[in-house]
């Protein structure tokens, strides 16, 4: 009995090691060079103890009855597809725990921005990038439409409508005209969802800063926004904030489109958008048009609270969500710290001071279980220090200081209050000169 645990048991370690090694072989082809080739070593280490367990069983364990070699290894797929599904349940309660603490469940954008636009039958509506690009081989935009207003969200004092300047950015088209701006870089919580533009952090620190701030984007766009934006000015300082809720899932998405790891590899690609903002205000509208045809009629429905309705057999067999536990555990940060690598070079080369900022999420406070979390936080701020990067740690030094979820809508998930913006902008008037 005892030998026939110890082989379920094996056979259950060789079938996480088999898909271990097909995973981490995925992740160094997607990469396309990008990644670091210590993603070689893990393969090769695990290779070798797959040997040598496969070894010691075969010395130790009988296994001439193929019929009970085959009952052990559709067992342990059963096993390994069961504990995917229990992941995959904790994940669907887990999600549903965090849509009913976000300040905005129950918002309809759509019908929201339809009644917005009947007293303003040119207000735009702001995109993420991937809202916004569906030929990713053609081309990637990053901003929205320019010269317009624009509905931005709501969470806490209303609908939130923002004048885009002449690029589709948040800021005053005077903010290109200045001299050596403060340049910030990040995503919503840069571009300063959900306040009025002149209540956002950016410009309470400094009302010359200019705002490359863009919703539900990670470090590789943000890289490529940069690249893309500097040439019209020289600024000073670039600010760059990672957001430990969501950049690391941004750029696991974002290192998939071949025209952004062009911006990595290739020093000087461009797509030249300084000179195609007609294009991208194209696109813009286009995404409207397609937005208010599709959108669905309702956000809040009974089935969210179903299990069996949310469901996804593919990513199920796929084991979504152990690989993902599996890449948060072996997190090493290796794409970001390349492309950290090349921004400063960039930075250097046009004599410009970088300044990275770790920006924590609202979970960290309100959930408490951070062992992924401070995983991140560790490995982020050790890349950080390894490659002398000037950086500001706002969770140890800003919010671990202060009642945080009190920056938050009501104190709840969503984007920074007015409160929250307002001391943010003090703290980094004291740490960026």
């Amino acid at each position: 009995m005892k030998n026939k645990i110890l082989s379920i048991f094996c056979c259950i370690v060789y079938s996480s090691l088999v898909g271990l090694i097909f995973y981490l072989i995925k992740i160094n082809a997607i990469s396309d060079g990008t990644e670091d080739t210590k993603y070689f070593i893990y393969i090769t280490i695990i290779i070798i103890i797959f040997i040598l367990l496969l070894i010691y069983h075969l010395v130790f364990f009988n296994l001439n009855n193929f019929k009970n070699l085959i009952l052990m290894s559709v067992f342990s797929i059963i096993s390994i597809l069961l504990m995917e599904i229990i992941f995959d349940y904790s994940n669907f309660k887990k999600l549903i725990y965090i849509k009913n603490i976000s300040i905005n469940k129950n918002i309809n954008l759509k019908k929201l921005y339809l009644k917005l636009s009947k007293n303003n039958q040119d207000l735009k509506f702001s995109f993420s990038p991937n809202a916004i690009n569906l030929d990713f081989k053609k081309h990637f935009f990053f901003s929205n439409n320019s010269n317009a207003k624009s509905f931005l969200c709501i969470e806490n004092s209303g609908p939130i409508i923002i004048n885009n300047d002449k690029f589709g950015f948040n800021n005053d088209n005077s903010a290109w005209s200045q001299k050596q701006p403060y340049l910030f870089i990040g995503d919503s919580f840069v571009q300063g969802w959900c306040v009025k533009s002149k209540n956002n952090f950016v410009y309470k620190y400094n009302n010359k800063s200019l705002n490359l701030g863009v919703q539900n984007t990670g470090p590789l766009i943000q890289f490529a926004i940069l690249k893309e934006y500097y040439r019209y000015i020289k600024p000073k300082k670039i600010i760059w904030f990672y957001y430990e809720g969501n950049d690391f899932d941004d750029l696991n998405h974002e290192k998939r489109k071949k025209i952004l790891r062009k911006y990595l590899i290739n020093s000087l690609f461009s797509q030249q958008l300084l000179k195609r903002q007609f294009e991208v205000d194209k696109q813009n509208d286009f995404a409207l048009k397609k937005f208010i045809k599709f959108s669905t009629n309702s956000t809040n429905t009974n089935t969210d609270q179903n299990y069996v309705k949310y469901v996804n057999l593919k990513n199920i067999l796929k084991l979504k969500n152990i690989r993902t536990l599996v890449n948060n555990i072996l997190f090493k940060g290796f794409l970001y710290e390349k492309i950290l690598v090349e921004a400063k070079k960039f930075s250097e080369l046009n004599n410009i001071e970088l300044i990275m900022v770790y920006l924590p999420s609202y979970e960290r406070y309100k959930l408490k279980n951070n062992f992924i979390r401070d995983i991140h936080y560790n490995r982020i701020l050790k890349i950080y220090k390894k490659n002398n990067l000037n950086f500001i740690d706002l969770k140890k030094d800003f919010f671990d200081k202060k009642d945080t979820l009190a920056m938050y809508p009501q104190k709840k998930r969503g984007h920074f209050n007015e409160k929250g913006h307002d001391e943010l902008s003090q703290f980094l008037k004291i740490n960026i000169k």
